[in-house]
Parts: C-alpha cells; sequence; structure tokens
C-alpha cells in the first residue's frame, strides 16, 4: 500500500521550501554504568539498566 504517491509527494515538495535542517535532535551521553550483561540486555532491549521502564501506555478507552 503506497500512501504517499510520488506525484502527490512532489506537488507537496514544490509548496514548501525550507532554509535550514527539518530538525535538530539533542542527544545526551550515555555514562555506561550498571550495565546488564549480554543476554539479560537483549531481553530488556537495552544494555543500560537505568533506560530499562516499565511500560506504563496502553489502549484508552
Amino acid at each position: 500500500m503506497n500512501y504517499f504517491p510520488d506525484s502527490a509527494y512532489e506537488e507537496r515538495a514544490t509548496k514548501i521550501r525550507v532554509n535550514g535542517p527539518p530538525a535538530m535532535a539533542y542527544v545526551p551521553i550515555q555514562k555506561f554504568t550498571d550495565l546488564y550483561r549480554a543476554e539479560e540486555g537483549f531481553r530488556a532491549g537495552t544494555m543500560f539498566k537505568e533506560l530499562d521502564l516499565p511500560f506504563k501506555g496502553g489502549r484508552k478507552k
């Protein structure tokens, strides 16, 4: 399924002129302390224990 056909994208792209980058990201340096072992990190999806947070979101009814 193609949500953005080329013709529609090209039409919008010609209307928008941007000077500069589209976004700026700030990523702080992660300190390598309190790390998971490789197997635990693989299961958790991160090697940093402080980034392994519980998922508190969900479907709102």
